[in-house]
């Protein structure tokens, strides 16, 4: 008998079969570049035996799977473009600025963990975003010893960059997250995201970066003279390589 005050998702994964199962279609199916990692928090282990052959598969939580399907539900296009939409062409705008998906992310660790995983993936085909030395590992996002973790900085930032536009009305987290970023882009940040962005260790590398490498001014590039002093770290390590 199914309970009326249960979705039906619930109800599916009162049975372990269907649990099972569609943890496993998440942990294996192909999303293109949006790849699905899910925490050791958020998994535990199932032992099947068959002739004498012993298969061990890793089951993602319940509650965990309740949260992502309940995001998908509430917010269908945008999960799909996330997911599925061409590699430099996201409308990142139109997903970070809708606080039912942003709020869905943060209370999801196998969105977050994934979205991290996502983010350095793209850092594998272009050097726009900085990942610090460590930060190569999605794991690492979801921890923080202060109790909040990076990829919450970061999607809180993200939420916060979605709403801002340049001088020239192109919106900003696009052209950053698109690898498209002009120095009018960077000049016209607000403090509120400024602010933010500094209490995350992948924008403030990746905002240092830009600063201290030439940008794009129309037909020019623009080049800053940054004192030895005001650099915070020097020779900061990277997953790449090393910064200033």
């Amino acid at each position: 008998k199914i309970d009326s005050n249960q979705t039906l998702v619930q109800s599916l994964l009162e049975s372990d079969l269907l649990h099972y199962f569609i943890s496993t279609v998440l942990m294996e199916t192909n999303f293109g570049d949006f790849k699905i990692y899910a925490a050791e928090e958020i998994i535990y282990e199932v032992k099947e035996v068959n002739n004498e052959q012993e298969k061990i598969y890793k089951i993602i939580q319940k509650e965990e799977i309740l949260n992502v399907v309940d995001t998908i539900v509430k917010n269908p296009d945008l999960v799909v473009e996330l997911m599925f939409g061409e590699k430099n062409n996201i409308d990142y705008a139109k997903i970070f600025s809708n606080n039912s998906l942003v709020k869905g992310i943060k209370n999801s660790i196998l969105l977050k963990g994934s979205i991290a995983n996502f983010i350095i993936s793209m850092t594998e085909d272009e050097d726009m975003i900085v990942l610090p030395e460590g930060y190569g590992h999605p794991e690492n996002w979801l921890t923080n010893a202060s109790g909040h973790s990076e990829i919450d900085i970061l999607v809180d930032a993200l939420n916060i960059l979605a709403f801002e536009k340049d001088s020239s009305g192109n919106s900003t987290i696009n052209l950053l997250l698109n690898a498209d970023i002009k120095l009018n882009s960077i000049m016209d940040l607000s403090n509120e995201f400024v602010s933010t962005a500094y209490t995350s260790n992948v924008l403030k590398y990746t905002i240092s970066n830009l600063i201290t490498n030439d940008i794009e001014n129309g037909d020019e590039k623009i080049s800053f003279t940054i004192p030895y002093a005001s650099l915070e770290i020097k020779g900061a390590p990277t997953t790449k390589d090393n910064l200033f």
